[in-house]
């Protein structure tokens, strides 16, 4: 619905239908064995999946995670991204290298030891094996500044992961109440150099997520675990909404 309002906006007058984005529902009937990860046993796990670009807004998730829940806390961060022409082991110290950044800024505690350590998972993975990472996680998480649907959020959503995300684009139309929609402001785009030179300019707003707003999210999503359970069935459901056969019909 976002983008029917900017075509209006744009004083675009040809009649306009919305037509959902289809998916193959059968693969959210599969049950999918969790990774083997002893770093995140009995931990109640938040994860993004996901290319790591300026408009992703990754680092305001580092940011939120570290500032809501200290070492006593039974959490963890998955991130399952790649950097666009790096290698594995470059796109690992890459983001390393803006985890540990984050922390240094934030000050929290005199040595980087003393956070919770992120989990990235940076090399190719199958369609399988992606979503076996979302069956070894609780909770996802996108800070976007913009999303024109979200295919990993919409298949945590399927899958019962109760995405918390930036209240923008796809995931307004569909999240609802099987999530956490995340106030956000418009400000102006800003350091997307990896684009074409048209695209993401200054005169040009995108989505900041609320960080706050984003750390009680959060938070509840730890939490209330009734609440989030009751997200969770009511997204398993929502998605049966986006079948070919729903919206071919």
């Amino acid at each position: 619905y976002d983008m029917l309002d900017n075509a209006k906006n744009s004083n675009i007058c040809t009649p306009m239908h919305i037509v959902p984005h289809a998916c193959d529902t059968n693969k959210y009937q599969i049950e999918y064995e969790p990774l083997e990860m002893d770093i995140l046993k009995d931990k109640f796990v938040f994860y993004y999946i996901g290319e790591y670009n300026r408009r992703k807004n990754l680092s305001e998730l580092i940011k939120a995670f570290h500032l809501e829940f200290d070492m006593t806390e039974d959490v963890a961060l998955v991130l399952k991204a790649h950097v666009p022409g790096k290698s594995v082991k470059e796109s690992e110290d890459f983001l390393k290298g803006i985890a540990d950044g984050i922390k240094d800024g934030l000050k929290l505690y005199p040595r980087r030891e003393m956070y919770h350590p992120e989990i990235f998972i940076c090399q190719y993975l199958s369609n399988k094996q992606i979503m076996r990472v979302h069956s070894t996680c609780d909770c996802f998480v996108s800070t976007s500044f913009g999303e024109a649907w979200g295919i990993p959020a919409f298949d945590a959503m399927a899958l019962g992961k109760t995405p918390i995300c930036t209240s923008t684009g796809g995931p307004k139309d569909y999240l609802k109440d099987c999530g956490w929609l995340v106030q956000s402001n418009k400000t102006p785009c800003f350091g997307v150099l990896d684009s074409f030179k048209e695209m993401y300019v200054g005169n040009e707003e995108w989505d900041q997520i609320d960080l706050n707003e984003l750390r009680k999210a959060m938070r509840s999503a730890y939490a209330d675990q009734e609440t989030r359970n009751k997200k969770a069935r009511a997204g398993i459901n929502r998605a049966y909404e986006y079948s070919y056969r729903t919206v071919g019909l």
